[in-house]
């Protein structure tokens, strides 16, 4: 039971109704309906009129539901603070969303139709530009998305909203946009130098090249999809580049590949792959067009 509380329900919930001791929630950024109890009793709860708002922590007790830690009430006309919070966290913390199956699904789902979007815009899945051109070309990107969803009528649509690159990314010598089917959209920075050591093993021998490449190894924001799709272009040439990095050398990519992905980014492989993008429920999703 203890372990289990390391996976906790939080966050805004609707008040539905009593149900005997207990009471019945439904989270807004889920969209679960959760049997709560509360272990000072159920004269609690009188607190918590129907239609009401509690923003709360829920550990499993065997099939049910328990509060944990303070609970912060919201009247039913405070239904904006709510609904706000939930947005929030829809967009900042996707594995919240996604203790829902059907909402992993549909994330899935609306994921293929958005890089099937990227595709058609930039005509491929892996874009590289110079760092400057960065933010100008996403925020194309984000424009066109828009218009194919909701029309390019601007006196009818909000405007594209996009998200603003840091500056390591604008400030690179180049960045490359990879739109991967499981990883989602990524940018990845100086991924010209990488793509040039892989093209040219001798690089290496380079100092930039070889910290960059390295770089690629050894951060676990580059996901392994990354160096498949560099080694994917020459095995050969691969099998180069990592025996010179790692002084190994009896490395073969198509036999050690997938060996060494897993021992250099193993906290890639402890969780299941999880959709990018988060899908709003309806009430949010118009809560977030009328703001």
């Amino acid at each position: 039971m203890l372990l289990g509380w390391r996976d906790v329900a939080q966050g805004p919930f609707e008040v539905q109704r009593k149900d005997g001791s207990a009471l019945l929630v439904e989270c807004l950024v889920d969209d679960l309906t959760y049997r709560v109890r509360s272990n000072m009793g159920p004269a609690v709860f009188k607190q918590m009129p129907r239609r009401s708002f509690i923003i709360a922590r829920l550990v499993t007790v065997g099939d049910e539901w328990m509060l944990s830690g303070p609970v912060q009430i919201l009247r039913g006309s405070e239904r904006g603070i709510a609904y706000q919070l939930a947005l929030d966290m829809s967009l900042r913390t996707p594995e919240a969303v996604f203790r829902n199956p059907d909402k992993i699904a549909l994330a899935w789902e609306h994921q293929r139709a958005d890089r099937a979007r990227f595709v058609e815009f930039f005509g491929t899945d892996l874009l590289v530009v110079p760092g400057e051109q960065t933010q100008e070309r996403l925020d194309g990107y984000y424009t066109y998305r828009r218009d194919m969803v909701l029309g390019p009528d601007p006196k009818e649509v909000p405007a594209a909203v996009s998200m603003s690159l840091p500056l390591d990314l604008t400030d690179a010598e180049t960045v490359a946009l990879i739109y991967d089917e499981t990883d989602g959209l990524g940018f990845y920075a100086e991924f010209g130098l990488v793509e040039e050591a892989f093209a040219n093993p001798g690089l290496l021998r380079r100092r930039r090249w070889r910290e960059q490449t390295l770089s690629y190894l050894e951060d676990d924001s580059v996901e392994p999809m990354v160096l498949r799709r560099l080694a994917a272009r020459d095995p050969e040439k691969a099998s180069v580049v990592f025996r010179r990095l790692l002084k190994r050398p009896r490395f073969d990519w198509s036999r050690d590949g997938e060996a060494l992905m897993r021992e250099v980014k193993p906290g890639y492989f402890d969780r299941p792959p999880r959709p990018r993008v988060s899908p709003l429920s309806e009430r949010l999703a118009e809560f977030a067009k009328r703001g």
